[in-house]
């Protein structure tokens, strides 16, 4: 359930209870403690997280999900010097065929957090979506659930995030190629789609990279299904928000806006909210 509830907060706390009465049932299990730590992971407590993995390594100092988790968490508290060295020493032993996914995503995460290295980051996330892809236990087609484990749609959520934040925050202009992140990561979020339809967060990247595309009617036909889904997911409203005024239907545009505004009163403080109220009305007057 964790890998298919796109990091719901109540969820995640109904998962990690019963993953906590996992460990007490038995304490010694390395495999055990490593789903506790990603559970952690998933709900962004990167602390208890590697202190999870920490327990586990020490179970099993052979458990690699525990290492690769372990510098993944402190890439995301910001100990990017540490997690390099660690990264480095892990590459020089695991590198070549027969990598792991999780050596490419790290790769990918450093390059763009501490390298800044927006062609090596795109490069490095299409290989961890070609070696995880590999591995899914998806190629027979069957949905078991040891497959969707496999599968982790939240990975690639994750990485088609990545992807697109290199795609910049505004439509190509009329005539221009999309950059290649964006249909890289359309290849993946169509994967997760089909094996997770019901997913929120895939329906909404899926509807953003057609936007970046300048694909406005796709963006906001995908958009309508993920509304049909959360009709109080003010991020959707927005988002469509924007598209409508690309179109130049600034009164839905309004309405939209409107909606994100009735489910989450606190968007007003946001300064994109004001940026698209401003220019509807300054299209509309």
């Amino acid at each position: 359930f964790a890998r298919l509830c796109a990091r719901n907060s109540p969820i995640l706390t109904q998962c990690a209870e019963m993953i906590g009465h996992a460990v007490r049932l038995d304490a010694t299990s390395a495999d055990v403690k490593v789903e506790m730590a990603y559970q952690f992971y998933l709900s962004g407590n990167y602390s208890k997280a590697y202190s999870c993995y920490q327990d586990a390594s020490k179970l099993d100092e052979a458990n690699m999900t525990a290492l690769y988790g372990m510098i993944k968490c402190q890439i995301f508290e910001g100990q990017l010097d540490d997690a390099s060295g660690q990264f480095e020493f892990l590459n020089e032993i695991h590198s070549g065929p027969g990598a792991p996914a999780d050596l490419s995503y790290i790769g990918a995460l450093l390059a763009t957090r501490k390298d800044h290295d927006a062609e090596q980051t795109v490069v490095k996330l299409e290989e961890t979506v070609r070696i995880h892809m590999e591995h899914s236990g998806l190629k027979d087609g069957k949905l078991s659930v040891a497959n969707i484990t496999k599968f982790d749609p939240d990975l690639l959520i994750q990485i088609a995030t990545e992807l697109l934040g290199h795609a910049g925050a505004d439509p190509v202009p009329p005539g221009e190629t999309p950059p290649q992140s964006v249909s890289k990561c359309m290849r993946v979020l169509d994967q997760v789609s089909r094996v997770a339809p019901g997913m929120l967060e895939a329906r909404v990247l899926q509807a953003r990279a057609r936007y970046l595309s300048r694909d406005f009617d796709g963006a906001q036909s995908v958009l309508a299904d993920a509304i049909s889904l959360d009709p109080s997911h003010a991020s959707s409203h927005m988002l469509m928000a924007q598209i409508f005024i690309e179109m130049e239907r600034f009164r839905d545009a309004n309405a939209s806006l409107e909606q994100a505004l009735s489910h989450h009163f606190e968007i007003r403080e946001s300064p994109t909210y004001f940026l698209l109220r401003a220019q509807v009305h300054q299209r509309m007057a």
